[in-house]
């Protein structure tokens, strides 16, 4: 539909479908599933009023319960193609922990490096690499909010902030700058923006606790149904899981409806 959803419509206290940008609605057939992030999906509900007038004040009260789920941090990236002629074999992923006496949580201790060409070689032209770096759910968005995406001040900070990503993915391939094909950085704005999550985060921060179906972990006493019927909410969304858990989840609401 490639377009932005405005509202989730609730009609007789069932979610019947969502209203896009533009006026257009879109109807269920089974349910509306929600891949948004918490702090995204609940402005698209209707306002207590009106979830009150369909009977449904349970709803209003498990949205502001779910606004009060602390968020995690956001992510900066750094996205390379680089001339691969001459290097070893390299593993594909790697986890870089810096200062093991820093909680992991703590900004910027903590960088992960992907590299997918290792495992598919067809993703990139014959003899490049594409290299993924970045710091997930610990890049805090305060140091960001309000700072101009087109101003040099903007530019000169990403790569300040990058810098740490460079200092590891050195560590694997030392020459890498001199390999540098392709250089593209994203900040926690980029990650907001282009992904349209809240403060661009990279999810709930949430604390171990109960399991879904005895192996996924959630919080005690989460669950994926809202109490609007048929509307879902996945309880724990990724910014880089692609359709996996949508499509996952659908299973299982159209299972547990």
């Amino acid at each position: 539909m490639k377009k932005h959803v405005e509202e989730i419509v609730v009609e007789n206290g069932e979610a019947t479908g969502v209203r896009l940008k533009g006026g257009r609605v879109a109807r269920a057939k089974i349910a509306v599933v929600s891949n948004a992030t918490v702090w995204d999906t609940i402005p698209l509900l209707p306002n207590r009023d009106e979830l009150t007038s369909q009977g449904l004040p349970h709803a209003a009260d498990w949205a502001d319960d779910m606004a009060e789920i602390p968020a995690l941090g956001s992510i900066m990236h750094l996205f390379l193609g680089i001339d691969a002629t001459g290097l070893p074999d390299l593993d594909p992923s790697h986890l870089c922990v810096r200062d093991w006496a820093r909680p992991l949580g703590d900004p910027q201790n903590v960088v992960t490096i992907f590299i997918p060409t290792v495992l598919d070689k067809a993703v990139a032209p014959k003899g490049k690499h594409i290299i993924h770096v970045y710091t997930a759910g610990s890049e805090p968005f305060d140091l960001w909010e309000g700072k101009d995406r087109n101003s040099k001040e903007y530019e000169a900070y990403k790569r300040e902030r990058a810098a740490i990503l460079w200092e590891t993915i050195e560590r694997i391939i030392p020459d890498i700058r001199a390999r540098v094909e392709v250089e593209i950085y994203a900040s926690p704005l980029t990650h907001a923006r282009f992904l349209r999550r809240h403060r661009g985060t990279y999810g709930p921060a949430l604390k171990a606790g109960g399991k879904l179906f005895g192996v996924l972990p959630l919080p005690e006493g989460a669950g994926l149904s809202h109490p609007t019927r048929s509307a879902f909410a996945i309880a724990h969304t990724r910014p880089d899981e692609g359709t996996a858990i949508p499509l996952t989840v659908y299973v299982i609401c159209v299972m547990t409806d």
